[in-house]
Formats: structure tokens, C-alpha cells, sequence
């Protein structure tokens, strides 16, 4: 059973500014954000530079921790990688340099909603079809399941806790901000 209230939205529009994302948040009011999508897989020959592929296909879920229009909740970030490495789901974290996501509706909503990405790699994006592994599908599902079942109250409420001074620096030694700060 699933502590609190839990809603799932479809938006549209996250290309021309998050229109629906905009009204989801304002309607649901959410303490907490999983985003879930299709990101571009760049694992083919060209997209990206040898090794530094983001999205591949047959990597797994893609854990985002950045983009150009959200910075994810460090600490969401981290939770979902300690979850899928507790739960033996095969990820990839991304810090993308383009594109963007609901996220950023969810974000900026009200005081701010620590928010997350999730997703599927796939190629031909924005077409009329994409490809996907599906085990990576799977994945992404795993995840999302598991990581709500981690976010109780508690949990919830130290995803926004300010941070003293001498907590700031033991926080940026995050998994999700080491990676961050080397790739951006």
C-alpha cells in the first residue's frame, strides 16, 4: 500500500511551454515530481562523442539530473540511484545539454517541487515512430514503482530541507552532483 495522495497526469505542449505541465501543477499541487519520458537515445555513431553516449538503448532507465530548463533535486536524484543499484535496475544518469522536459513546469510551481526525470531511450524522437528496448521500458517502470514506494512523508519533506554550511559540503559530494559538475 501506497502512503498519501498519488495522481497521475499526460501533459502536452512541453515544446511550446509546458502548457500542460503548467495547469497539472496547479491543479495537483504536488509535493514531489516523477517526470516520465522519451528522451533521445544518442548512442548511434555521431550523437555524441565515444563513451559519453547518455542514452542508449539496452542501458537501461535514464536517471536525468540536468538540462537546459531544470535542475533536478539532488537528493531525488541520489534516492533513484540508490534505489535502482538496492533494486538491480539497470540505469544510465544523463546530464543533458539540450532539450528540456515537463520538469520544468513542476519545478517552478509555487515555492518549487523537487522534481525528477525518468526515462526511456529512444531514437527517432519527434517522428511518427521511435525505437525502444524494451527491457529499458521495463526498467523505467521498475523504477518508477520503487521509487514511490520509497517517498513516504518523511523522506518527502528532506527531499527540501535547507542545508547548514557545513552540510553544504558533504552534500555536493553527491553522486549526482560529482557527475554533474564533470559533464556540464
Amino acid at each position: 500500500r501506497l502512503q498519501g495522495d498519488w495522481s497521475s497526469d499526460v501533459c502536452s505542449s512541453d515544446l511550446v511551454g509546458c502548457r500542460g505541465a503548467v495547469v497539472a501543477a496547479r491543479l495537483a499541487r504536488p509535493d514531489v515530481v516523477i517526470v516520465l519520458e522519451g528522451p533521445p537515445a544518442d548512442d548511434l555513431a555521431g550523437l555524441a562523442p565515444p563513451g559519453e553516449a547518455q542514452g542508449a538503448l539496452g542501458g537501461g532507465v535514464q536517471v536525468r539530473a540536468y538540462d537546459p530548463t531544470a535542475i533536478m533535486n539532488p537528493r531525488l536524484v541520489d534516492l533513484a540511484l540508490e534505489v535502482a543499484l538496492a533494486k538491480g535496475i539497470p540505469c544510465q544518469l544523463a546530464v543533458r545539454r539540450t532539450g528540456g522536459t515537463d520538469a520544468r513546469a513542476f519545478q517552478a510551481h509555487e515555492l518549487g517541487v523537487p522534481v525528477i526525470v525518468l526515462g526511456v531511450p529512444a531514437r527517432y524522437i519527434h517522428t511518427h515512430q521511435s525505437v525502444l528496448d524494451l527491457a529499458d521500458l521495463r526498467a523505467c517502470v521498475d523504477l518508477a514503482v520503487a521509487l514511490v514506494r520509497r517517498l513516504d512523508a518523511k523522506t518527502v519533506k528532506e527531499l527540501t530541507r535547507y542545508l547548514r554550511s557545513e552540510e553544504h559540503t558533504s552534500e555536493l559530494q553527491s553522486p549526482c552532483n560529482l557527475v554533474c559538475r564533470l559533464l556540464l
